[in-house]
């Protein structure tokens, strides 16, 4: 869950996803999500010395919401990867295909919205508050993220998400990740946010 202090197991097994190398996939868990998770801990610890001077521990807060931030969204992309990519009849693809007049229209802006970001990610995003889908575009793991909304499927544009298989070819990591949607977790993602 998000906040665990604990790196989650993949919800599949590092080679079974296609057009994703299992190298790729264990070296982005095993590192980057796992270094996020420590530097967040890290840093919250540092919080409990005291005395802190205000730019110090301003400095510590935002490395501790950077990194905090940047395992949430980890956490979100590895749980939603490991199927067949097919789309089902799942409340949460009719919702997209409502907010966004098509599935083909959805994942083109959620693939702009990843391009915009360069080093950062593309989020579907549940906002409960207009009972709505959109899509935001985060620079590096927090600026554009939307207080309130629920992040569902994630885009990893980092280039360690996907340079190691296609160097600068984005293009080609983006077919792979819609490719390996989970969209069974996709809908218990929505549902859990009050969804449908």
């Amino acid at each position: 869950p998000p906040g665990s202090r604990e790196l989650p197991p993949l919800p599949f097994a590092p080679d079974a996803l296609r057009g994703l190398s299992a190298a790729l996939v264990r070296a982005h868990h095993e590192r980057h999500f796992a270094g996020h998770l420590a530097a967040r801990e890290a840093a919250t610890a540092a919080l409990t010395r005291t005395p802190l001077a205000p730019a110090a521990y301003a400095a510590l807060k935002q490395q501790e919401a950077y990194h905090h931030n940047a395992a949430l969204l980890h956490a979100v992309y590895f749980d939603i990867l490991g199927g067949d990519g097919q789309p089902g009849r799942q409340g949460v693809v009719g919702a997209l295909q409502r907010d966004f007049g098509s599935l083909r229209r959805w994942r083109e802006d959620l693939v702009a919205a990843g391009e915009a970001a360069g080093e950062g990610w593309g989020v579907t995003v549940w906002e409960p508050a207009r009972r709505r889908l959109t899509n935001v575009v985060i620079a590096a793991h927090q600026p554009g993220a939307v207080w309130g909304a629920v992040p569902l499927i994630a885009l990893d544009t980092w280039e360690h998400a996907y340079y190691h298989d296609y160097g600068p070819d984005k293009g080609r990591y983006f077919a792979a990740f819609f490719a390996n949607l989970h969209w069974g977790r996709v809908q218990a993602r929505f549902r859990a946010a009050g969804g449908r």
